[in-house]
């Protein structure tokens, strides 16, 4: 799976520049808390139901620090207001994988190397590069769960 930003760019790399500042101009305000932001994100991202970026999003929130328990708690605290119990339940079950796929292999140690990485690769920043690399390696690893690779199908069968 490739990350949507490396699939947008492919079309219109003015577009994902846009993107890019519009989140920094965002994020970059005097007095953002980017813990929260991250917490927020990601609280967004399993309300509407986007299984793989959440778990990446929370992957980069146990990185800072925060429990799989405290996360489990951000997400019940919207039960009856804006999560219903069965989805409630799904995201709990997301949240335990990636905190198992990032205790089994250690995947979200990939994450940490990219922001001592300096230079300059074929024109993109190494740490950029690294961390592009790590988070294709989390979409891998925290695709949904149950889920297998998707097989092509034959263009010439009904089904």
């Amino acid at each position: 799976m490739m990350p949507s930003t490396t699939r947008v760019v492919q079309v219109n790399p003015q577009a994902v520049e846009h993107y890019k500042a519009m989140r920094g101009a965002l994020l970059g305000v005097p007095g953002a808390d980017k813990l929260l932001c991250e917490i927020v994100v990601t609280s967004q991202l399993a309300l509407l139901g986007h299984e793989v970026p959440f778990k990446i999003h929370a992957t980069k929130l146990f990185e800072s620090q925060v429990s799989r328990e405290q996360l489990e708690q951000v997400i019940l605290a919207g039960l009856g207001v804006t999560f219903v119990i069965p989805q409630a339940a799904r995201v709990l079950d997301w949240i335990a994988h990636a905190h198992d796929v990032r205790r089994a292999d250690g995947a979200i140690n990939h994450l940490a190397p990219w922001k001592s990485i300096q230079g300059d690769v074929g024109g993109l920043d190494a740490g950029a590069l690294v961390f592009h690399v790590s988070c294709q390696e989390l979409r891998e690893r925290c695709r949904p769960l149950g889920k297998k690779p998707r097989r092509r199908r034959d263009p010439g069968s009904s089904t």
